[in-house]
């Protein structure tokens, strides 16, 4: 997933990232966790839309809310995370 951001973060063409997790098995609150330490290590600056669903993705929530981060924007609905995404890339 790191090197994913990274990645996508470097591409010129790439405006916004958007993130769909449905975390059965994987917890939210640990993806978020490397996202954030991503972000932060690779000074990941384009914008990326989370949308997370299943273990401890309140607690997800809560941790991107508590973090210094602020290019990443945690939504519940998927269609509203594609929408965002879209705007965001204008």
């Amino acid at each position: 997933m790191i090197e994913a951001l990274r990645l996508l973060n470097n591409d010129s063409q790439v405006n916004c990232i958007l993130v769909n997790i449905f975390g059965g098995i994987l917890r939210c609150d640990l993806l978020v966790n490397s996202i954030i330490k991503a972000t932060e290590k690779y000074n990941l600056s384009k914008s990326i839309v989370l949308r997370l669903k299943g273990t401890n993705a309140d607690i997800a929530s809560e941790i991107i809310k508590k973090s210094d981060v602020k290019n990443i924007i945690f939504m519940q609905d998927l269609d509203q995370a594609a929408r965002k995404s879209v705007e965001l890339s204008k």
